[in-house]
């Protein structure tokens, strides 16, 4: 499906016109179902160019809707393993002037639509209340060539038949490995030996650290001159050139991040969000729990008991606090997720964007932000009671660079336990990475130049935690200046 250049998606002022209400959103479940569902949230157009793209590919351009100041491309890969699995991406060239020099980046959200993010957090436009578009200053192509993708299969625009459905996120690293085959050798060839790095926030710290590890795997293989096989076709596979992942608020080690909720009681901001009663009535529900998980880790038995426990013990309580558990500094006024992203989806669900994205509704009938049918598959699998810190082990083993950052104001994968699991961390650097002291975080401004403490932060050879002030659950949102400049430095191997 190719792109139109005879209508285009803005008029004059800038602004999509006749634009449509989004259709109805389905009902979720009860409010801790929601609440839960949530968690895993987090994380265009007139050109004369054409890139090499798969036959299913919307087309590429320049930004002018979103960007005018970068190439984008945008479409679809069916992805080989599967029968009907087609991924949507949104891929957007580096603003620097020399982009073909600049690193490949792959952002994942978290239980939801990365399209989503791209423009609600670090992308190259955000989505105004009139439903126009204006430039982000702070996106993440600035000097990095990024894609977005929407995944797992039923996620945003993604699509693909009943059997094509991921259930853990063993099968969501699978299938980004196969879009990645594609869309690097067929799509944009001339980056498949950039330097390549996946970041992700909330429930893709299940996502990136397997899909890196499946990289990581993949390409010591490929390295032994072994031929790969997808579903019995000879294939080979082509080497990626992984440097690095990032974790923004991620959920990655169950056991030791759901122990330092109830700690988040007592914060740094002086909000009260529950009793003295409530706190330590949650902290000694919180052990059963934590034994429930960590059976579900080892038989995968109790994981349905688990989830069940951590939303009686946890959720429950901080959702009806009143407070937005994505960020105790603010009051929960808007229902779902105490935000108002309703310009976000009329926008995406509106024809005309449907229309210049070659999104077809007979496959994919409303875009949301969050699949729920998927979020409760892979609740029911048991996934979301299991930890990815191992892969991160072995990747920091590796010599892959690994940042973990964290918003101090954010409940659901707060700071606390994102840091113990860091501490925990079973690698060589372990003991002389416990040892380091923690600095403040010098962050510069990069629009105005301003130099501001933004944090705490401790490094030693290839891995950082960084502590956030200021900043919920997303972080590119709250603190879209440091987290360009985090991310940048990141990139470019620069100290912190």
């Amino acid at each position: 499906m190719a792109v139109s250049e005879h209508t285009p998606l803005v008029d004059a002022n800038g602004r999509v016109p006749q634009l449509q209400q989004a259709p109805a959103q389905r009902k979720g479940p009860l409010l801790v179902r929601i609440a839960v569902s949530w968690l895993l949230l987090f994380a265009l157009v007139i050109g004369i160019a054409s890139w090499l793209r798969s036959d299913s590919a919307a087309g590429q351009s320049s930004g002018a809707f979103c960007d005018p100041e970068a190439k984008h491309d945008i479409g679809y890969v069916k992805l080989r393993n599967k029968v009907d699995a087609h991924y949507f991406y949104w891929y957007f060239e580096s603003r620097s002037a020399h982009p073909e020099k600049d690193p490949l980046l792959l952002w994942l959200s978290g239980g939801g639509s990365s399209i989503f993010a791209a423009l609600s957090e670090n992308g190259p436009c955000t989505v105004r209340s009139d439903l126009s578009t204006q430039p982000n200053p702070y996106a993440w192509n600035t000097n990095t060539n990024v894609l977005w993708i929407d995944q797992p299969v039923g996620q945003g625009f993604s699509y693909g038949a009943d059997v094509d459905t991921d259930r853990t996120a063993e099968d969501a690293a699978e299938n980004l490995y196969a879009f990645l085959q594609v869309f690097l050798t067929e799509n944009h060839p001339e980056l498949l030996e950039r330097e390549f790095f996946v970041a992700g926030e909330s429930y893709a710290g299940h996502y990136v650290p397997l899909a890196a590890r499946y990289i990581v795997d993949k390409n010591k293989a490929i390295n032994a001159a072994v031929t790969n096989t997808t579903s019995g076709s000879n294939i080979i596979n082509v080497r990626i050139n992984l440097q690095g992942i990032a974790l923004g608020n991620g959920m990655v080690n169950p056991v030791i991040q759901y122990a330092y909720t109830a700690d988040m009681a007592e914060n740094a901001y002086n909000i009260t969000i529950l009793s003295d009663a409530e706190r330590i009535a949650m902290k000694e529900g919180s052990k059963e729990c934590i034994q429930l998980t960590q059976a579900c880790e080892d038989t995968a038995m109790t994981c349905p008991e688990a989830q069940s426990c951590w939303n009686s013990t946890l959720y429950a309580p901080f959702w009806t606090s009143k407070r937005n558990v994505y960020d105790i500094r603010q009051e929960c006024v808007v229902t779902t997720m105490c935000y108002d992203f309703s310009p976000v989806i009329e926008f995406l669900n509106s024809d005309r964007v449907y229309e210049y994205m070659g999104v077809d509704r007979a496959k994919v009938p409303v875009w949301e932000v969050m699949n729920l049918t998927i979020t409760q598959i892979f609740s029911e699998s048991g996934d979301w009671s299991m930890r990815s810190d191992q892969h991160v082990a072995v990747l920091l083993d590796a010599g892959l660079r690994v940042l973990v950052y964290a918003g101090d104001a954010d409940l659901m994968c707060n700071w606390l336990g994102n840091q113990a699991w860091t501490n925990a961390l079973e690698w060589k650097g372990k003991a002389s990475f416990n040892a380091a002291t923690q600095r403040p975080f010098l962050t510069k401004n990069p629009l105005s130049g301003m130099k501001t403490i933004g944090g705490e932060l401790k490094t030693f050879d290839n891995l950082a935690f960084l502590r956030v002030y200021n900043s919920g659950h997303m972080v590119p949102m709250d603190q879209p200046g440091l987290a360009l400049d985090m991310i940048t430095r990141f990139l470019s191997n620069e100290q912190l």
